[in-house]
């Protein structure tokens, strides 16, 4: 699982703009809860250590599970998944699930990795030690480093993987075959697979096999997934540049019912081959590419709109082609970005969720095809992510007709609910820049449907706070266009803290890379940029501060989620002071009211112990 670059985290970032939606590795983690301070305490790396050494005791690892919670999630995941790689932990493995004792064991696997050893090759024996009986709920099974040009399994093999009945997902690692007709038989030997993944796959034999007349295609694949992870002095991975196969293509292209379909890292020879097996799915719905899969051309790029697009529409083409509703581009080029994003305008689809994360700027071409796409998308697009990375983001000229580098228009999505977009340079940061996104954004977005956004600013040097103040020149009436523009009635039912404007500054390094700067220039440059973020956004989003939809996040790492009030400096202002917000009133609010109440009670009850010593007497 590749981790994506998170934004809402504080730590350091890699050197390329990763995707922000991919998937994240869920770390189930709790704190153990001691009863008393005099029992010896232990560290949580030390409960993990415990637990990584009773990995093949599954008795023991369910008596971890029932010692508290800490313990729980550290024995918990031993528990569900296993890795084998050798043959002494495949003969530990059957012992475990042959013994009466453990059978609960076999039933919590959720996950079976077998890795092939380099020189003892098993693998090809597992399905036929392993009682499939035995793993009645295992899901997943991975092979990897599998090398069927030495060793080829026996037809046994795919007899009795066909028992493996619970799987639906099945994982190939850096794995070669001879030809894809034993691909083919891996696949259509586990009657429930679903979801198919493919890293690092090669074959022997590249010529196209014959497909056999008799061979039924079980059509349960809804996934397919491909990845390349070229590693240097590993024999078993793919050469770097290498592309996918066209025999391999062509076999997967059978299983028409595929749902999903992820290219990561992969190469492919053509734009007429990648579109070509796109259009072999029929039921397709989710594409997600990671990665350019084209070589990279010097072209100059011009977007070209068919003159026919709007006159398609019945043809079985279209049928086709209309079934896509996600798309997701993470990392790839202006270039190929332009080549896909033409292909869904000229189709005509109307996307329900489009991500778009570059490596580089977008080009004026790529821009109006952006443009072209969410118009088509309509009211349908409910989701959209917008990225990219730029060598400048310093100017903006109010009232320039051109919108170079400023974020799409959402005029048309009116059933938008959730916004992510994110602008990195390599440069300073110009507020007077941020400033026209910001408003190229928000003026031009009509979704009252709004449930979630979140716009940050990454920046590998600073921010530079030429323009300090909204009283500068060049924002003559910028604060009254925002406040008109904020307080239109698509944005009156915006959900709390549904709007969050962030920044990050990473500049540990200097321009040459090889000294670091020192703390203290550190916090000062996070300090002038925190000031100049504050002194104009918090003004300018003062609405919506006040009614608490929006959160502001400084490079500084603090927060503002609520507008303090304005001070004059005149009679009765603080210079300096703590300035009450909206929370700590409603808190002194509280306490006020509760102090009345207990006073009120206390009073009644003297009254009323009065009355009766006077009837005593």
């Amino acid at each position: 699982m590749k981790p994506g670059f998170n934004i809402d985290t504080g730590q350091d970032p890699p050197r390329s703009i990763t995707t922000m939606q991919d998937e994240w590795i869920d770390i189930h983690f709790r704190q153990p809860v001691y009863t008393s301070n005099t029992v010896p305490t232990f560290a949580q790396e030390l409960i993990d250590f415990i637990a990584d050494f009773l990995f093949d005791e599954p008795v023991q690892l369910a008596r971890c599970c029932l010692v508290c919670r800490a313990w729980y999630f550290s024995a918990r995941h031993h528990l569900l998944e296993r890795t084998v790689q050798s043959t002494q932990a495949l003969d530990d493995l059957v012992r475990i699930l042959m013994s009466r004792n453990n059978r609960s064991y076999g039933r919590a696997l959720r996950h079976l990795t077998i890795r092939e050893h380099p020189t003892k090759a098993f693998a090809h024996t597992f399905p036929l030690r392993v009682p499939a009986s035995r793993l009645s709920q295992l899901t997943m099974l991975s092979f990897s480093q599998l090398d069927w040009t030495l060793k080829r399994p026996h037809a046994c093999f795919f007899k009795h993987l066909a028992y493996f009945a619970s799987v639906t997902s099945l994982i190939l690692e850096r794995c070669r075959f001879r030809h894809t007709d034993e691909l083919r038989t891996t696949i259509h030997a586990l009657p429930s697979l679903e979801l198919l993944s493919l890293d690092s796959v090669v074959f022997h034999t590249l010529s196209p096999d014959a497909v056999r007349p008799a061979f039924q295609f079980r059509q349960t694949l809804r996934t397919l997934e491909f990845w390349h992870v070229a590693a240097s002095g590993d024999p078993m991975a793919v050469a770097d540049g290498q592309h996918l196969p066209q025999c391999m293509l062509d076999l997967l292209a059978l299983y028409l019912t595929v749902v999903k379909l992820s290219l990561r890292r992969t190469r492919l020879l053509s734009t007429s081959q990648l579109f070509s097996f796109i259009d072999a799915f029929p039921a397709l719905r989710h594409l997600h590419i990671e990665g350019d899969p084209l070589r990279r051309s010097e072209e100059p790029q011009v977007f070209r709109k068919s003159a026919s697009s709007d006159q398609v529409i019945g043809t079985a083409e279209t049928e086709v082609a209309t079934a896509l509703t996600t798309v997701r581009l993470s990392e790839v080029s202006s270039a190929f970005a332009l080549t896909l994003i033409e292909l869904l305008v000229n189709r005509n689809y109307a996307l329900e969720e489009l991500y778009v994360t570059l490596d580089d700027a977008p080009s004026p071409a790529l821009q109006l095809a952006i443009r072209e796409c969410l118009r088509q998308s309509g009211p349908a697009l409910t989701e959209f992510l917008w990225g990219y990375r730029s060598d400048i983001l310093t100017f903006w000229h109010p009232g320039r007709g051109d919108l170079d580098l400023l974020p799409p228009p959402l005029t048309y999505n009116t059933n938008l609910h959730r916004l992510t977009m994110y602008f990195a340079t390599s440069s300073s940061l110009g507020m007077l820049w941020v400033l026209g996104a910001l408003l190229a954004l928000f003026s031009q977005m009509n979704s009252p449907n709004l449930q979630d956004a979140h716009v940050a600013f990454i920046t590998y040097d600073s921010v530079d706070p030429a323009l300090y103040t909204v009283a500068d020149p060049a924002l003559t009436g910028t604060v009254a266009t925002f406040e008109s523009i904020l307080s239109r009635p698509e944005f009156s039912d915006l959900p709390p803290a549904s709007i969050t404007v962030s920044f990050r500054v990473y500049n540990d390094l200097h321009a040459d890379g090889d000294e670091p700067t020192s703390p203290a220039s550190t916090a000062e440059m996070l300090h002038t940029s925190s000031e100049a973020v504050r002194a104009i956004l918090v003004p300018l989003f003062s609405s919506w501060l006040a009614r608490g939809v929006m959160v502001l996040e400084l490079p500084d790492g603090s927060r503002i989620s609520d507008h303090p009030p304005h001070h004059n400096g005149g009679e009765g202002a603080v210079p300096g002071g703590p300035v009450p917000t909206s929370s700590s009133l409603l808190v002194l609010a509280t306490f006020a009211i509760g102090h009345l109440l207990v006073v009120a009670f206390v009073s009644l009850f003297v009254l009323s112990v009065s009355c009766v010593s006077k009837r005593a007497r």
